[in-house]
């Protein structure tokens, strides 16, 4: 609640049909957190409800090992379309492969859809400004008996190219950082740069995970061991509250089964369940004359958080239950207060309040 108390649902100019506004702004605010401090004792229901869906979660795949992550790569590379090489004779990676492969269906599909629409009766105008396209290119597409194929690209040779054997080998044994790399293939003459290689060591990590090695003993302290979330461990606050703000139809059979079960476990929660739906379908429905009715249940509540809510409400009573009734709302005012902040606070200590005005209206 604020500090006052009281419950605000908006304020500015009157927009018609702008209920999100209200279903969405500090009412929910405050009945939310109500319900996450009544929540946080009721730790029986949440135990309840943790230990149903425990039960009914299936199990756990297993994890693919890194064979299987390399066999999908290799697999994935292979079904792509070969293409020649390129004039210089040196094959292209994979990973450029791959890239080329994605760019040319992308480009394919672009043409068909000028194919298609041009086929329809459009021309090469109305074709360039649905698509989002140069009119150059939609001509080229049309004037094209078939789709245009581009050519290949001459691979540039890199200063890496005779120490890849090397690195590829020394990569199937497991060492992967490439700074350690790099100080291997620089004995050996190579004059390139550091970036080189550990950029065609983020490629491998992609192409060809690393296969798993057994670590060498630690030196020193050991590793801050992370504690485990504890078995059967009641259900986070916050998901119970997400579930009583939203509409009953909307949630799963398992999630309505779940509440069931943790109104049976505590009789508070059903009230609690209750009383927070009751209040989510009134501001959903606008039915103003609900409003009475639930003060009187929530005050009477076992709550004290409830009462304190339903108590602002009543501080508020005629503001709230107008904007209950009405379909107006206030809050667009709030983009003009930003819009005039920002003029003001940009020329501030630079000019007088007549440009300030000037500048208001001529925006």
């Amino acid at each position: 609640m604020p500090e006052n108390g009281h419950v605000r649902f908006g304020g500015g100019p009157w927009e018609k049909g702008s209920y999100e506004h209200l279903a969405c702004g500090l009412p929910y605010k405050n009945l939310r957190e109500a319900l996450e401090l009544i929540l946080d004792r009721l730790s029986t229901a949440r135990q309840a409800a943790a230990s149903l869906l425990a039960d009914a979660a299936p199990a756990p795949a297993p994890t693919e090992t890194s064979n299987v992550v390399e066999t999908k790569a290799r697999l994935l590379v292979e079904a792509e379309p070969p293409r020649p090489l390129p004039a210089s004779g040196i094959p292209r990676p994979p990973y450029l492969e791959r890239l080329q492969h994605q760019l040319r269906a992308k480009r394919k599909e672009r043409y068909d859809q000028v194919v298609a629409l041009h086929q329809a009766g459009k021309g090469v105008r109305t074709i360039a400004r649905e698509l989002h396209m140069n009119r150059q290119t939609v001509r080229r597409f049309l004037l094209a008996s078939a789709f245009p194929e581009r050519a290949p690209r001459p691979a540039v040779p890199s200063k890496l190219d005779p120490y890849t054997p090397y690195l590829e080998e020394r990569w199937r044994v497991g060492e992967i950082n490439g700074r350690q790399l790099w100080r291997e293939i620089q004995a050996q003459g190579f004059g390139g740069s550091l970036a080189l290689v550990a950029r065609w060591a983020r490629r491998q990590r992609m192409l060809a995970p690393p296969p798993l090695v057994p670590l060498a003993p630690r030196i020193g302290r050991p590793p801050v061991q992370r504690a485990r979330p504890r078995r059967n461990a009641p259900l986070a606050t916050r998901q119970v509250v997400w579930w009583l703000l939203r509409p009953v139809e909307a949630l799963k059979p398992s999630i309505q089964a779940v509440l069931e079960q943790m109104e049976q476990v505590s009789p508070a929660f059903g009230q609690l369940e209750r009383l927070a739906q009751a209040f989510t379908r009134m501001i959903r429905a606008r039915q103003v004359e609900q409003l009475d009715t639930w003060l009187e249940q929530a005050s009477s509540s076992e709550f004290g958080e409830l009462v304190s809510f339903a108590t602002g409400i009543k501080r508020d009573y005629a503001a709230v239950k107008a904007a209950l009734h009405s379909p107006y709302s206030t809050g667009p005012v709030e983009g003009n207060i930003n819009r005039l902040k920002l003029i003001k606070r940009s020329m501030y200590g630079r000019a007088n309040f007549d440009l300030l005005r000037q500048r208001v209206l001529a925006g």
